[in-house]
């Protein structure tokens, strides 16, 4: 499998990156300053230039795009944007993979999962929220076999944790390591079982 790799230098891109490792997949990323990791095909850009991604994207005859940017707690449309950007560019293009990173209010939700989503989409981190749900509506409006990670809070760790995986978030606090996303993220890409929707995992307290 041939993947594009937007974010391999954050968190969850570094994991990502270094779960590759024997995986025998063809890694391009795209990153603004230089980068080298034995392996990886870094291709030094913007992903917001429109002209730079489209360019990458149409050239590179990919099979998946794994999106893991974001923009943190400050108000910011890069998920949105880049999101937009992809799936303009593949435009038509219904068996390539994308999978990405979004937060649980992106799920279908239950009753006290709706009132959880609501409670943090008037915090501090409704401008995340926001974001998130932009990218959501790009890929939903695109031909693209899609699948979005929704997580909770996302700490440090490598993975390993006991996960839960959830169609509809239920409400609550709730948690998973840097490892643990990038793992999902690869068993999606590897062994998909969630098309044009977003699910939910966590790490089960013991």
């Amino acid at each position: 499998m041939k993947i594009l790799v937007l974010g391999a230098t954050g968190n969850v891109g570094r994991n990502f990156i270094q779960q590759s490792n024997g995986k025998g997949h063809t890694i391009d990323a795209v990153v603004r300053k230089p980068v080298t990791t034995e392996g990886i095909n870094y291709i030094q850009g913007n992903v917001l230039d429109a002209g730079v991604l489209i360019d990458i994207l149409t050239k590179g005859n990919y099979d998946a795009v794994v999106n893991l940017l974001g923009g943190g707690l400050a108000k910011s449309t890069v998920l949105t944007d880049s999101t937009r950007l992809v799936a303009d560019a593949l435009s038509g293009k219904s068996s390539i993979r994308y999978v990405g990173i979004s937060v649980l209010t992106l799920m279908p939700k239950t009753i006290p999962g709706h009132i959880t989503a609501f409670i943090l989409s008037n915090t501090f981190l409704r401008h995340v929220d926001r974001d998130h749900h932009g990218a959501l509506e790009s890929l939903k409006s695109s031909t693209l076999d899609w699948t979005m990670v929704a997580c909770g809070q996302i700490v440090e760790g490598a993975g390993g944790a006991v996960l839960k995986r959830a169609d509809k978030f239920t409400g609550g606090y709730r948690q998973i390591q840097m490892g643990d996303v990038a793992k999902e993220i690869w068993r999606e890409l590897e062994l998909p079982e969630h098309h044009k929707c977003a699910f939910g995992a966590w790490t089960v307290k013991g």
